[in-house]
């Protein structure tokens, strides 16, 4: 069976999506907290752009991630959690010094409690709808994202 271009290019969104948490992990353990926030929050917005791109063939035009998340569990079902709306909160105010009302810079904003949640947030997303791909048998054959969805925290954190 080939692979398509449609199948190719939800791959290579969902791999961007592992390296960007491999990203986030190091970040938090360089004490970098607010990039790390941003960067789980970038990795569920890739996972979730992947996952559609699957199913619809169309690069979603969105970067929140509680709507890319709800067209994943409203037309298809996918058993998201909704507390993965939270990581939309690091977008921008995570990066940009005017964007938070504090007089704070972002880099103070966030400690390794937050950077530890919003890796949680995506860890669970992932495995979430890594296995639902997987089970729908959207995944090319011969591709396998086991890597990007190794959780460090346990499932109950």
């Amino acid at each position: 069976m080939s692979v398509s271009a449609q199948q190719l290019d939800a791959v290579r969104w969902l791999k961007q999506s592992g390296s960007d948490l491999v990203a986030a992990r190091q970040l938090r353990d360089g004490g970098s907290f607010a990039q790390s926030c941003f960067f789980s929050q970038q990795s569920a917005e890739k996972l979730f752009k992947g996952a559609i791109i699957l199913l619809k063939g169309a690069i979603p035009r969105s970067h929140s991630v509680q709507d890319l998340s709800n067209t994943l569990r409203a037309e298809y079902a996918v058993p998201l959690d909704k507390t993965v709306k939270r990581l939309d909160n690091f977008y921008t105010v995570s990066r940009y010094p005017d964007a938070s009302p504090s007089e704070m810079s972002p880099f103070e904003l966030y400690d390794v409690d937050d950077a530890q949640e919003a890796i949680h947030l995506v860890e669970q997303a992932m495995r979430v709808t890594l296995q639902w791909l997987g089970e729908q048998n959207l995944m090319p054959e011969g591709y396998s994202l086991a890597p990007c969805a190794k959780a460090e925290t346990a499932p109950g954190f």
